[in-house]
């Protein structure tokens, strides 16, 4: 496991007020061709892939389930579009990490995404945990690997103490043990 270092780097937020369920799916940044996509569902969370405006989940059609979806994150490693529903809109920011933009400090850690895989080598994985839990990912893993979720934390200081201001998924990537 990395150790928690205070880094800076150039950032910039972009905020979309609000957008009806309708237009989301066509709001997402043309940055963000191709990268991973994180989905909340009344009845279950997807991990899945984004390119060229199509959603790829392993067992679900996210365009006729979007009545259920209640946040949605496309994420690569330089950027990040999220929306979160609110009543029947959602509210939505994307966030880029560039040479432009204001100067951002920030944690970074690898989570652990909990289950380990019961297939073997195939485009996609499936995570199982003893208690039940179960979520096909868009990785290969080798039966009995695990997956890690890379989280960026931004942090805003003040004269005493400091408060987490945002966070972003950045990857995702085999789970290590230390």
């Amino acid at each position: 496991m990395d150790s928690l270092k205070v880094r800076k780097r150039s950032s910039q937020t972009i905020n979309v007020e609000t957008i009806s369920e309708e237009h989301l799916l066509g709001a997402i940044p043309p940055d963000l061709f191709e990268g991973y996509v994180y989905a909340v569902f009344v009845d279950e969370i997807c991990l899945g892939r984004y390119k060229n405006s199509f959603f790829h989940f392993n067992d679900r059609n996210i365009e006729d389930t979007l009545h259920y979806l209640q946040e949605l994150r496309v994420f690569t490693k330089e950027s990040e579009f999220r929306a979160m529903r609110v009543g029947q809109e959602f509210r939505c920011r994307h966030r880029i990490d560039s040479e432009i933009g204001d100067e951002s400090y920030y944690i970074e850690e690898t989570q652990k995404i909990w289950g380990s895989s019961i297939t073997d080598n195939h485009e996609w994985s499936h995570l199982r945990e003893a208690r039940g839990a179960s979520l096909w990912v868009p990785i290969t893993l080798k039966k009995g690997e695990k997956l890690g979720l890379r989280v960026r934390q931004y942090l805003q200081f003040d004269e005493k103490s400091y408060q987490y201001e945002d966070e972003r998924f950045i990857d995702l990537e085999k789970w290590e043990e230390e």
